[in-house]
């Protein structure tokens, strides 16, 4: 009897252990990142059901208009290509196993659903291409072999963006390449995921605009009059600086000079240029910025720098400016004109 009472407890004991082992087996922690209408949330799972049912109150999000996009924070990118994946179907649940998968494989996932086509869309890409915590940019452009360079810098956590533009010719408007400092408001009057207002600092709507994948590899920017978007692709070569004097919000991006030919390149627009009522001191467009003196050189200021024109077909010098810091190494400096303008002095600071 004792025997046949040792042999039942033991039976139980491997019982109870093999249920502690499938319970074991469906405990997967993860700490996923998710962005719904411009608000990111971080939560931690320890089961496969508490990750099922987050990827339905993805789909929900989803279906009530928002776009989603998730990661896992501790995962990394098991895949070879950088490539983004896509995928569409009508089936929720093939869509939750596709999400899923793309999770497991280190990647950062988008999701949007069609209610007219009753579609879902999703976007997966690496993970390398995440927002960056707060403080530092997300920076896209266009560069086109010094014809045209369009340059937007997203701060992500303050929902912010940074723009300038260089263009050879001279029939762009304003409301179809926006330029310049602004908070960028996802857009609710259409159904749209990607549609956003950009308002600058006086409360001033520019427009609205189309801006796909912030955040992945590849931006497409389109407007209203634009009958092409155009895309802008991950950057690390730019440095994004801002004045604020006077409200001006002068935005300007600066990168070393490849050819070494001058200290730096650097781009620049405002949304105040053309409605203030004082000399306006920069053009808008591309500059080479040249060592004009050596430090200690008598009276040439350290790092004294001239501007270079190369906007618009012409390569006019800009002579009367003088350059106080160091554009790159410095968090700040200071650009002073020779000649009376809005202000005496604008600071530059970087972002």
């Amino acid at each position: 009897m004792k025997k046949a009472k040792l042999f039942t407890l033991l039976a139980f004991v491997l019982t109870l252990a093999a249920c502690n082992k499938d319970k074991e087996e469906l405990r997967h922690e993860r700490d996923i990142v998710y962005t719904v209408a411009e608000e990111t949330t971080a939560v931690h799972l320890t089961t496969e059901a508490e990750w099922q049912q987050l990827l339905d109150q993805f789909c929900n999000y989803a279906e009530g208009g928002s776009s989603v996009t998730f990661r896992n924070a501790k995962s990394a990118n098991k895949s070879a290509t950088k490539e983004a994946v896509t995928y569409s179907t009508t089936d929720r649940e093939a869509m939750k196993r596709w999400m899923a998968q793309m999770e497991d494989e280190g990647k950062t996932v988008t999701v949007t659903f069609d209610p007219a086509t009753g579609t879902w869309n999703g976007t997966a890409y690496a993970n390398a291409s995440q927002p960056q915590p707060s403080g530092s940019l997300l920076t896209y452009e266009c560069d086109q072999m010094n014809v045209f360079g369009y340059i937007w810098s997203f701060d992500t956590a303050n929902h912010r963006v940074y723009i300038t533009l260089h263009y050879t010719l001279q029939n762009i408007t304003a409301p179809d390449y926006p330029g310049g400092a602004y908070e960028y408001v996802a857009c609710e009057e259409v159904n749209s995921p990607f549609a956003y207002w950009l308002i600058n600092s006086m409360g001033d709507t520019a427009g609205l605009y189309n801006l796909e994948f912030v955040g992945s590899d590849t931006l497409h920017f389109n407007a209203t009059r634009l009958s092409n978007p155009v895309t802008l692709v991950r950057t690390d070569n730019w440095q994004t600086y801002l004045c604020s004097d006077m409200g001006l919000d002068i935005a300007m991006h600066v990168r070393y000079d490849a050819w070494q030919l001058t200290l730096a390149i650097a781009q620049m627009n405002s949304n105040a240029f053309g409605y203030v009522d004082c000399i306006w001191p920069f053009g808008i467009g591309r500059f080479a910025l040249v060592r004009r003196g050596i430090e200690g050189d008598g009276d040439i200021p350290a790092y004294g720098l001239t501007l270079d024109f190369m906007s618009f077909g012409g390569n006019d010098v800009l002579e009367d400016y003088t350059i106080q810091g160091k554009p790159l190494v410095d968090e700040q400096f200071t650009i002073t004109p020779g000649f009376s303008s809005c202000c005496s002095e604008y600071h530059f600071q970087r972002l």
